[in-house]
């Protein structure tokens, strides 16, 4: 075997086989998420199999490029049905709890496939014999190394994000049904059983019916059958639903987009406004709502589209930034800001509502460098409104008190709402001091 084609086998399996394994985290994340409790497993799990087929490898004594030809064919075809998108919502549907749908996918699909491309770099170098051990070890550990930080890379940032999912698990498979050609040799059996599995991971990746499967989440717009309602249309994000709306007068949306639109226009009277919305969701917020202008922030630009597509949203005065939130763990300590010193109200949609969104409070602005910022009740404050309930403060008691005085003294909502926020203020103001 040449040294180059040698070192183009090693380049496609290391390419590959980290390419599954992101493939892999990202096939969990409408199921199970994206938390370290996942990940961490995952990974080891993967590099566990790994070093199981080193040691496999450095058993082999003869037929290398069979063995490995062999290999690359098997991994082709778990890597184009077990990571194809039909194929994990299957294991997740009808394999309960979820723990032994996790465990099946990994030791089923992740960990096999690593095995067997574990075994690559230690088979092939027994065909090195003209260069040193060293030498040998190390330059296919190289090319091995690259091929992976450039399988990574491409197909997280490029294929993903741009072609989808289901483009990268074919990518995969078919690098690996193109190293398996590589080293056939005009082996019949060989391309016959390539040319096959190739095919039967087109006909896998084709099938995933979603509306878009990005590197960040997988979008799915549909119709549903909700009573009293016509022709309701839904968004889901990673399984979860985000938003809903349908063709009533007026439509019909979501509760948690009820509640947002109650707290931000009646209990708290925002008018003529600039809110700032972080997770876009349906972008249903702002629909028929000419009161306030919204801007949206959202790290996907793809939402953006098939929203407009299947939603149509007819929203008033908004925009949209596709970037991450840093605003969203600063909350705390400043006012957000978009453009010359205007102050934005804050809101942020969970696309997986857990709970009711309730107020985070209103922050006042930190003070300036050697005075005190002025705080006027009305221009300069922010509120933080959440939908998790490990940041759900006492909003909920505060306007029923708020409601309750305003029966009982007979106050108008506006008054009410002036003297919820001076003793707010006042609160403040003496934990300043």
């Amino acid at each position: 075997m040449s040294r180059l084609l040698l070192y183009t086998i090693v380049f496609i399996e290391g390419f590959c086989s980290l390419g599954a394994e992101v493939i892999a985290l990202r096939r969990l994340v409408p199921h199970i998420g994206s938390s370290i409790v996942v990940t961490a497993p995952t990974i080891g799990f993967f590099l566990l199999a790994l070093a199981l087929g080193y040691a496999a490898g450095a058993k082999v004594t003869g037929n290398y490029t069979a063995i490995v030809a062999r290999n690359f064919l098997i991994a082709a075809a778990l890597a184009g049905v077990g990571l194809a998108g039909v194929s994990v919502d299957w294991m997740f549907a009808h394999l309960q709890p979820v723990l032994v749908a996790y465990l099946f996918f990994i030791g089923g699909v992740l960990c096999p496939l690593a095995w067997l491309l574990g075994q690559t770099v230690p088979i092939l170098t027994n065909l090195m014999k003209h260069v040193r051990t060293g030498e040998a070890s190390g330059l296919a550990l190289y090319w091995s190394t690259l091929g992976s930080f450039l399988g990574s890379v491409s197909l997280s940032l490029l294929v993903m994000q741009w072609l989808g999912v289901s483009a990268a698990v074919f990518a995969c498979a078919l690098g690996l049904v193109i190293g398996s050609l590589l080293l056939a040799k005009r082996n019949g059996k060989i391309i016959a059983f390539s040319l096959s599995t190739a095919a039967i991971a087109a006909g896998f990746n084709i099938q995933h019916e979603v509306t878009a499967d990005t590197a960040y989440a997988e979008y799915i717009v549909g119709d549903v059958t909700l009573s009293g309602q016509q022709n309701p249309r839904a968004f889901w994000v990673n399984k979860s639903t985000a938003s809903l709306i349908d063709d009533s007068e007026p439509p019909n949306y979501t509760r948690y987009i009820k509640h947002l639109r109650q707290i931000l226009l009646d209990d708290l009277g925002f008018r003529d406004k600039e809110i700032l919305v972080l997770g876009a969701g349906g972008f249903t917020l702002s629909h028929r709502e000419p009161l306030n202008r919204y801007t949206y922030v959202d790290i996907d630009p793809a939402i953006r589209e098939h929203c407009r597509k299947a939603l149509s949203p007819r929203s008033h005065h908004w925009r949209i930034h596709c970037r991450r939130c840093p605003a969203f763990h600063r909350h705390h300590r400043a006012p957000l800001r978009c453009g010359a010193g205007r102050c934005l109200q804050f809101a942020h949609l969970d696309p997986q509502p857990s709970g009711d969104p309730r107020i985070l409070g209103r922050h006042p602005p930190r003070p300036e460098a050697g005075r005190r910022a002025s705080r006027q009740p009305d221009s300069r404050r922010q509120a933080g409104i959440a939908l998790r309930p490990q940041f759900a403060g006492d909003h909920r008691k505060r306007i029923r008190a708020l409601r309750g005085r305003r029966a009982a003294q007979g106050k108008t909502g506006e008054q009410c709402r002036s003297q919820l926020f001076r003793q707010q203020q006042a609160k403040q103001n003496r934990h300043l001091c």
